[in-house]
């Protein structure tokens, strides 16, 4: 007889979920395992639910076979994530389930006094169990079975279990303190708190730090602003961020109209118009849009004027492949001629120096002027056009697909001319990171365009530092230093990864150690075979999450879910607006003609925790969805409720048993028909895998998209966290067939008033395409003094407001 720690949980109907792993993974995990036996809870319970069942001790039970399904499941899952060991201890074992039969009888007597809630059963052992439903054995893996090292505790200390996540987020608005790990103590001296808050990984950094590495931060923050008429610039060089000694930068605004001069570098640069002249006399003129390319090799004069087409004009981030390089000693037209005397100016020109009375004393640097023409053409030259394009439309080529991600590589091969600054656009999934790589002779040059994140750099001899980052934020990391970039926020990271080289290369340590010999790995890491077999020898470059199946990470994910949740709304963002309703179905889109969304790229504004949003990726044939709202924490319960469909959605639907099933599992799965509400599912319908399996196990992962599944659910479907109506979406360049603004309009008005309003009317003309569909719930005027639980700054807004014809006649 085994005496077992149970956890339990009473769901609202008086059912009673219980959990017990075998003899044989007790042995084979330790007694931490069994300290750790998981708490299978229903997805719509609370804290006290669980706190009520374990105070009762109500454990009626009868031990059942239930193991075909859990077994299934976690298979699929097991194919395609990363698990943390304690995950694959469950995968290679049975699991039985205990399932209440009636509430009203008492659980059976311990076989043994404890303070520790305990029922006793014997198990059979793994030998005893039935082939046909028990996991692969270490003999049929394809890692070696040789007998691994001596325990690494023989030669040093294993490593902390610590999982070392960022003490806050970069976000917070609490008092933080340098305090981790029972290491540090609070701080009496003020000082700049909010840099403080912003790096937490810095104030109070993990376990696994150690040693000191240059700073491989710099924000442009930071950097001292150039102010010009019509625009400015700062840069970052070796003077201000000295570990960046391979490249520097600039940042530059341009009004409409605007030119930065006529001019060239010393060193190769990379919504405007260029234009350029070759040393063969050979011309260029391009207009270049957000998120495209352009790249001048040194001493090519060129210019750069931004347009007209956003009354803002444009913004650009300007790279070179020199760290002391500095935007004071650039070559300007102005600069030169203010220098020449008018004799030798006339001489050269062939002109009377009269024609020169108006030029420049000084250089001009930034300065106003018309804008150009749409259709701006070069001047004819008798040695014609460069041949090869000095401008590269990034912005349209496709991206690479990951598990966690994407990624747009751009190097000669694309962008012939660029031949000593290559990159990549790498997006990443909230939760997700750039896997764990370096770069063998080439250093990385990063900038953050939106989003939030960690790297931990590894410098060798024990040192290693991390550092945190947000938008404008630029990092470096030296050759050969071991690193990764974790997206720490609850939005999609984008940055850009540029290098000093003709070539984009790294070594992963994952691929490297997928391509080692399997008792080679072992000896160093003490890893078992399951880890060895599910290592990739492909280079995943952008990796998913991980799931947890620790109950301590479960509890504290669920408690704040709920603090959240009872929080008051922002701008009407309310939280668990859908969960609320009674069907998953939304009414609106019913009245909606059945084809409106088929193929086409949506824009939901509002998006809430985008159950609106799923349902047009999910049921009704939209090729590209993206979700936007201004509140983080609903834009969060986006991308989770995206992973929830993912996880329970009928098998005979994405989840092909061709893709994800071995012929074992698909016998013993039953059919499945579409998720409802737990609270609506018909007696028949509960047959489906249960919403606990995703807190159990965590979430099915969702495979990197392929050319025949990149426009279907879950990879068609994203979410963006912003203030739409002043920022829009980087997506926005590319247009919508169909703008979906639901429940929204009467919040816009009382946060932002009929200025607000014209705003976002006069956006949404903007980034909807010719023959596009916008479809709007107007919200009645007299429901706006009757909003509930808005500030008084709104609710004023709200008296005073007025509709009028006009804000629907903005374009």
């Amino acid at each position: 007889m085994a005496i077992i720690p149970i956890f339990s949980f009473t769901t609202h109907d008086g059912r009673l979920f219980m959990l017990i792993p075998s003899s044989a993974m007790i042995v084979a995990g330790g007694s931490s395992v069994a300290a750790r036996a998981i708490c299978v809870y229903h997805i719509e319970k609370t804290w006290r639910h669980m706190e009520s069942a374990l105070a009762k001790k109500k454990m009626t039970y009868v031990i059942g076979a239930w193991f075909n399904t859990p077994a299934a499941y976690k298979r699929i899952m097991d194919r395609q994530i990363e698990a943390r060991p304690t995950l694959k201890m469950f995968s290679s074992c049975l699991v039985f389930f205990l399932v209440l039969v009636s509430s009203a009888a008492a659980a059976p007597a311990a076989s043994n006094a404890s303070s520790t809630s305990t029922v006793a059963t014997t198990l059979p052992s793994v030998s005893s169990l039935p082939q046909s439903v028990g996991h692969a054995t270490s003999s049929s893996l394809k890692a070696s079975s040789v007998t691994s090292a001596l325990s690494e505790a023989q030669t040093v200390p294993p490593a902390s279990d610590d999982p070392n996540y960022p003490a806050w987020s970069q976000d917070t608005t609490e008092i933080v303190e340098p305090i981790r790990a029972g290491l540090g103590a609070t701080n009496i001296v003020p000082d700049d708190g909010q840099i403080n808050e912003q790096n937490p990984d810095l104030f109070a950094p993990p376990t696994t730090d150690e040693g000191l590495i240059p700073n491989a931060k710099w924000p442009f923050s930071l950097g001292h602003n150039r102010l010009q008429t019509g625009g400015w610039a700062r840069q970052q060089n070796v003077d201000v961020f000295p570990i960046s000694t391979a490249m520097a930068s600039v940042q530059m605004r341009l009004e409409a109209g605007a030119v930065r001069e006529l001019h060239w570098h010393t060193s190769a640069e990379g919504t405007t118009v260029v234009t350029a002249v070759n040393t063969d006399g050979q011309t260029y003129v391009a207009a270049v849009e957000e998120g495209d390319l352009w790249y001048f090799p040194p001493g090519i004069p060129h210019s750069l004027q931004a347009t007209d087409d956003d009354p803002d004009g444009s913004e650009f981030l300007l790279v070179f492949d020199d760290g002391t390089f500095s935007e004071d000693t650039t070559f300007q037209l102005t600069d030169w001629t203010a220098h020449i005397p008018k004799e030798v100016l006339g001489k050269n020109f062939q002109i009377n120096t009269s024609a020169f009375d108006h030029i420049p004393s000084r250089e001009l640097y930034i300065f106003p002027a018309a804008p150009p023409p749409d259709d701006e053409q070069a001047p004819t030259s008798p040695a014609g056009t460069v041949p090869n394009p000095f401008t590269y439309k990034l912005s349209q080529a496709p991206a690479t697909p990951l598990s966690g991600g994407s990624i747009k590589i751009f190097d000669p091969t694309v962008f012939e001319v660029a031949n000593t600054i290559v990159g990549a656009l790498v997006t990443v999934d909230p939760g997700a990171m750039r896997e764990l790589h370096w770069h063998p002779t080439m250093p990385e040059w990063d900038y953050i365009l939106t989003g939030e994140a960690r790297m931990t750099i590894f410098a060798s001899s024990a040192t290693a530092n991390t550092f945190d980052y947000r938008p404008g934020d630029i990092g470096y990391v030296p050759p050969s230093y071991g690193h990764y970039i974790e997206n720490t926020g609850n939005t999609t990271l984008v940055y850009l990864e540029l290098f000093n080289s003709d070539v984009v290369q790294d070594i992963s340590l994952q691929q490297w150690l997928a391509l080692t010999p399997p008792a080679l790995v072992k000896a160093h890491l003490g890893v078992d075979n399951a880890t060895i077999e599910h290592l990739n020898a492909t280079k995943q470059y952008v990796v998913g999450p991980t799931v947890s199946t620790d109950l301590e990470t479960s509890l504290v994910s669920l408690v704040i879910r709920q603090m959240a949740s009872s929080s008051a709304p922002t701008h009407g963002n309310y939280r668990g607006y859908y969960t609320k309703r009674p069907s998953i179905r939304d009414a609106r889109l019913e009245l909606l003609p059945k084809d409106i969304f088929r193929s086409a790229r949506v824009l939901d504004i509002g998006c809430n925790e985008g159950w609106v949003t799923c349902e047009i990726a999910h049921s009704w044939g939209a090729r590209e969805v993206i979700g936007v709202d201004i509140d983080d924490g609903l834009v969060r319960a986006a991308w989770k409720r995206r992973r929830t469909i993912w996880s329970q959605q009928p098998l005979n639907s994405s989840l092909s048993d061709d893709v994800f099933l071995s012929g074992d599992d698909v016998g013993h799965l039953p059919k499945r028909r579409k998720v409802v509400p737990e609270t609506t599912r018909s007696e028949d319908e509960s047959h489906s895998f249960p919403a606990a399996f995703e807190h159990m196990f965590g979430p099915l992962a969702i495979p990197p998209a392929s050319l025949q599944t990149g426009g279907q659910f879950p990879h068609n479907v994203s979410f963006r966290t912003a203030d739409w109506v002043r920022d829009g979406v980087v997506e926005d360049q590319n247009g919508y067939d169909v703008l979906l603004a639901l429940s929204i309009t009467k919040w816009i008005h009382l946060n932002e008033g009929d200025d607000g309003l014209t705003k976002f009317f006069r956006r949404a003309y903007s980034v909807l395409n010719p023959n596009g569909v916008f479809i709007l719930e107007p919200q009645e005027w007299e429901t706006y003094s009757k909003a509930k639980r808005m500030d008084a700054a709104s609710h004023q807004q709200s008296t005073s407001a007025t509709p009028g014809k006009e804000v629907f006649n903005a374009r």
